[in-house]
């Protein structure tokens, strides 16, 4: 028999652990008031921050940055392919 952590109650991120589901699960509410059954070993180790709201935040807000014409400061210029491989066949 497996020892469970419990985390009820505990809040990781976006989403607060309500009770244990089943089969390592648990039902987590995120603050956009979503519920969703999630694997314990992905929010604790940090893998699910929220529901999905939290990208979507994001996207939006990098969105209304380029709009503004503000580039986000952690983007880098992408790096140059390098050349293909053309074989001679002289």
């Amino acid at each position: 028999m497996s020892i469970r952590n419990n985390y009820e109650g505990m809040k990781f991120n976006y989403l607060l652990v309500i009770k244990y589901d089943h089969d390592g699960r648990w039902i987590c509410r995120c603050d956009c008031g979503v519920e969703k059954s999630i694997r314990g070993f992905e929010f604790s180790r940090g893998r699910i921050k929220s529901c999905g709201c939290m990208a979507a935040e994001l996207r939006y807000k990098v969105n209304q940055d380029q709009v503004k014409g503000k580039a986000p400061k952690d983007v880098r210029p992408a790096t140059p392919r390098p050349p293909r491989f053309e074989p001679d066949y002289s």
